[in-house]
């Protein structure tokens, strides 16, 4: 491989690891068949509102996606609302997610691979939209937080 082709290889894995996460990556792929899973759930301090972080890969030779999601509490996230989620990212090391206060969730990181992120969140089932939840990164480094094998190649 020519040094002038790897951009152009770079661009292509990036293209697809993209389209796999704007798509939810729900069905087979060449690596397998997507599974997901909720690893944690935090009732925000008033109680209106749970906040799930669900895992997804599609075996070993793929990395683990980690999404956050904030649902009415109690509630649930259907196959086809997995593109909603309000951050999506892999390669993290040290992730947390914290209610700060009600309305305000905190996601900290050491390092990690952010594809999707919005910072803000309401719901019709939640005060008919009126309740808004601001959603903060906050990288736990001054420095770079993208993982040194994600910004070397």
């Amino acid at each position: 491989m020519t040094s002038k082709s790897k951009p152009f290889l770079m661009l292509g894995v990036m293209s697809a690891v993209g389209i796999c996460f704007t798509t939810g990556c729900g069905e087979q792929t060449l690596a397998g068949k997507w599974e997901y899973k909720e690893v944690n759930r935090i009732k925000s301090p008033d109680s209106l509102v749970d906040a799930l972080v669900i895992e997804g890969d599609a075996g070993a030779t793929t990395s683990t996606a980690t999404s956050v999601y904030l649902v009415p509490v109690g509630g649930s996230v259907d196959p086809e609302d997995r593109l909603r989620s309000l951050f999506t990212a892999d390669h993290l090391k040290n992730f947390a997610i914290e209610w700060k206060e009600p309305k305000l969730l905190e996601i900290r990181y050491d390092e990690g691979r952010i594809f999707g992120f919005m910072n803000f969140w309401s719901s019709r089932e939640v005060q008919q939209f009126h309740y808004v939840v601001e959603i903060k990164l906050a990288p736990t480094r001054s420095g770079f937080s993208l993982p040194l094998k994600d910004r070397t190649w």
